[in-house]
């Protein structure tokens, strides 16, 4: 005679194991168009292995040993430098251009030396069907000139993920763009992208346990000069690049992402929060004070006489302010009073300080 009890039990327990270990569905609201989010960049280690993947998979990277820490600044198109909206924050006139967040980018400089793009922000554009980029703003400089402000909106927009991500999901779209420079000629890039969602299932970081999605985009992406002066011009292709990335549920930035190039390890991080001090398997001791102070940031060694500190200073935002290397400490005078994010590093380990300038 059959025990109902036990059967009832019984599928209630498979419910229960297959409802934990669910796929994952990642939408539009799990993307953050706003906010602070604090990473810690991984050492780069060949012998690790990031590119397996399938369903219901295990990832354990919980001992892959961070560097240091960063941030990623998602800030309001209005906040951006004026002149960089042209094309990103006028809905009337440019409504598929309408950028619902901006992104600090990093600088660049031409192969020969002559055109340098600096203090950029890349725009994009979230919605419930994708996560594009439209477009970017950058202050162009020719031959160390002062730097004009530009804004290049994507003759074709960059689609970065069609949305919902669901497993098993493959897409592949094109891009592209060419910017006149005033003074130097034009600079374009042609951009293909291939996005594979390739696994679901638990992820273990050094911060956090997940129920994640992985998400492959393989990157083909060739850059474009024409120097008006010189009459020529010239294509380069870009290595391709591997990213890897992993998504969780109420995140807003993936909680892992790797890059490769050439089946190498580039770099990589995690989803993190802001450490205090420096790692414990660093055995000097160092200070930074006072804390909070008006003017002079000082730094104190334990057992390190006349050492050299590689800084910098950054806003909440994960702006960098100012850099350098010191022996005694960084001069705030002439920042205002505030929240301050000071990365220091020593004997190649880096770590964040949050000081306060009153």
């Amino acid at each position: 005679m059959f025990d109902l009890s036990k059967i009832f039990f019984l599928c209630l327990t498979i419910f229960s194991i297959d409802n934990f270990n669910a796929q994952i569905t990642i939408t539009n609201n799990d993307l953050s168009s706003s906010s602070v989010h604090v990473f810690s960049e991984i050492s780069v280690d060949q012998s690790l292995t990031f590119q397996n993947t399938g369903s219901n998979y295990n990832w354990d990277f919980s001992n892959v040993q961070y560097v240091k820490q960063d941030s990623l600044l998602n800030v309001d198109v209005s906040s951006t430098p004026f002149l960089y909206q042209f094309y990103f924050n006028n809905f009337i006139l440019y409504p598929s251009y309408f950028a619902s967040y901006a992104q600090a980018g990093i600088d660049f400089s031409d192969p020969i030396g002559v055109l340098s793009l600096s203090d950029n922000f890349n725009y994009y554009n979230l919605s419930s069907n994708s996560l594009n980029q439209v477009g970017f703003g950058t202050t162009i400089s020719i031959n160390g000139s002062p730097g004009l402000p530009n804004s290049v909106k994507y003759d074709t927009i960059d689609q970065i993920y069609p949305l919902p991500l669901t497993y098993g999901l493959v897409d592949s779209t094109s891009a592209y763009y060419l910017a006149n420079i005033p003074s130097f000629g034009s600079y374009g890039q042609s951009i293909q992208r291939k996005v594979e969602v390739d696994g679901w299932g638990d992820l273990t970081t050094p911060y956090a346990n997940y129920d994640a999605l992985r998400v492959k985009t393989t990157l083909y992406q060739t850059d474009t000069f024409y120097i008006d002066t010189f009459q020529i011009g010239n294509s380069v292709a870009r290595p391709v690049l591997e990213i890897y990335e992993w998504w969780a549920k109420n995140v807003g930035f993936p909680v892992l992402r790797v890059e490769y190039q050439n089946n190498l390890m580039t770099q990589g991080w995690y989803a993190d929060a802001l450490h205090v001090g420096f790692n414990e398997s660093l055995k000097e001791d160092v200070m930074l004070f006072p804390n909070p102070t008006r003017d002079e940031l000082l730094f104190s060694f334990k057992n390190i006489p006349n050492s050299d500190i590689d800084f910098r200073v950054c806003n909440m935002m994960g702006k960098q302010l100012m850099k350098g290397n010191s022996k005694t400490g960084v001069s705030l005078i002439n920042l205002p009073p505030g929240f301050y994010l000071v990365e220091i590093e020593l004997n190649q380990v880096s770590k964040v300080f949050k000081i306060q300038k009153l």
